[in-house]
């Protein structure tokens, strides 16, 4: 199973079954490559996939797992932001009624 291989290479590179960011971690590999397929359904952006796997030392299970939560934290956050703008937003636009139903 490709799963399984571990390659000869030690740099990351493209093989034949798709991107192997650690070729001595096989299955953390696959697992990066199924986060960048998630990409193109807005399931994030491959730019943070690849800020994210630039931190994460090879094998070690708790930094993929904390890396990932920074991401996560992160987007959170960002959402938030925007829901505050967006609730800013409709209290602006009813002070403007307000004002124009008083004018």
């Amino acid at each position: 199973m490709l799963l399984d291989v571990i390659s000869d290479r030690k740099a990351p590179d493209y093989a034949l079954y798709g991107w192997h960011q650690w070729p001595d971690h096989p299955a953390l590999s696959f697992q990066f490559r199924r986060a960048l397929g998630e990409t193109q359904e807005g399931g994030g952006s491959v730019s943070e996939c690849f800020q994210a796997a630039s931190r994460m030392v090879p094998g070690d299970r708790e930094s993929w797992h904390v890396e990932w939560l920074k991401v996560a934290e992160r987007n959170r956050l960002r959402g938030d932001a925007a829901i505050g703008q967006e609730l800013a937003m409709d209290w602006l636009s009813d002070v403007f009624k307000v004002d124009q139903m008083a004018s």
